[in-house]
């Protein structure tokens, strides 16, 4: 559960400084979801002990810098151990993910999950049509019309 690339003091930091803005959003009265990596079951434990302590209802875990499926694979077990972690009922936010497979594997896992991606615009403004079956194609449209279409495709993998 480990990720050599990354670097743990700025993992560390990132998630200490999300959890205590969410903190002090939370404690003045501001809706607050924090957001956080886990590169280890510690870290899971960790982000999962703070939860229960100050009775987060809401998490957002970064999903989009998981290009390759090896490390993809390598970061659903992450999740599922930060899963056994949180409080009973949270509500889970996945950030960046963009792939069908991996949204249904999310929607199989965590119920009622929300996915935030950019990837439908994304598509659109590069003139850019998302297929049912995940493909781009090149189409020419407007790119309003694309980003419909885009985000109509996408809905319907959720």
């Amino acid at each position: 559960m480990h990720n050599v690339s990354k670097p743990r003091f700025e993992h560390r930091l990132n998630t200490k400084r999300s959890l205590l803005a969410a903190a002090r959003m939370r404690a003045a009265g501001v809706p607050a979801v924090p957001h956080v990596y886990v590169w280890r079951a510690s870290d899971a434990d960790a982000v999962g002990a703070w939860a229960a302590g100050v009775g987060l209802d809401a998490v957002a875990v970064n999903g989009q810098t998981f290009r390759a499926p090896g490390e993809w694979d390598q970061a659903l077990p992450r999740y599922l151990h930060l899963r056994g972690r949180m409080p009973a009922g949270i509500r889970w936010w996945f950030v960046g993910v963009s792939n069908r497979d991996r949204i249904r594997t999310l929607r199989g896992l965590f119920p009622g999950c929300r996915i935030l991606t950019v990837y439908p615009y994304e598509l659109a403004v590069h003139g850019r049509r998302l297929m049912p079956d995940g493909r781009r194609v090149r189409w020419p449209a407007r790119p309003a019309d694309l980003l419909a279409e885009n985000v109509r495709v996408m809905g319907k993998w959720m």
